[in-house]
């Protein structure tokens, strides 16, 4: 999969550092998390320029953070208050071109050992 960074901007403005008519690119994080039981997950979407993909975060992953297995809707209740750590994590995982071979991501627990909490 290719991601096309930067890509030509509109109306003609340059971001600082950019050549005239090119901008960086900006990840955008959909309002949208929800649990799969297919993956027995969290679930939510993530763009970047041309790439639109799946982040799954699995209730394994909960489990090592919050120390118990966790319902699905302890673990829907523990992304929204870390929201901004998980898609970090994500944003990561796109930059370094870490994708799945369905081009989504999978947050594995070696993701989250940056994550953890005192």
């Amino acid at each position: 999969m290719r991601i096309n960074f930067p890509f030509p901007a509109r109306r003609g403005r340059a971001a600082a550092g950019y050549p005239r008519g090119m901008i960086a690119a900006m990840f955008v994080f959909p309002d949208d998390a929800c649990w799969n039981d297919i993956e027995d997950a969290v679930e939510f979407g993530i763009r970047f320029g041309d790439y639109a993909g799946r982040v799954f975060l699995p209730r394994r992953a909960f489990q090592s953070l919050i120390g118990v297995r966790p319902k699905a809707e302890d673990c829907i209740a523990h992304f929204h208050l870390n929201r901004t750590e998980f898609e970090r994590i994500a944003e990561a995982r796109v930059r370094a071109r870490e994708l799945d071979d369905d081009a989504n991501i999978r947050i594995t627990g070696r993701d989250l050992r940056g994550f953890r909490r005192s």
